[in-house]
């Protein structure tokens, strides 16, 4: 993450709702610009990553494929990596 990064605090049920497979959780702040994808690292951290786009809005989800909606643009984020090393 950049170096002025959020502070962020989390539910105390978020962890276990994230260590169901395949489980993970994206969301926008469209006032800061930034999408954020959220999943588990080892316990007690939570991996979180995070990107500047022009006014992300929308987020949607079909198999592996996630889209984002922006200003002007529509992004496709695909996951390329072989099962074995995710």
């Amino acid at each position: 993450m950049s170096d002025n990064a959020p502070a962020v605090q989390v539910s105390e049920g978020l962890w276990d709702w994230l260590d169901e497979p395949n489980r993970s959780l994206g969301f926008t702040a469209c006032q800061s610009n930034r999408p954020f994808l959220a999943g588990r690292r080892a316990r007690p951290r939570l991996g979180l990553h995070e990107r500047l786009f022009d006014k992300p809005m929308r987020l949607y989800v079909r198999d592996s494929k996630r889209f984002m909606a922006c200003r002007y643009q529509l992004w496709q984020f695909s996951n390329i990596l072989h099962s074995a090393k995710r």
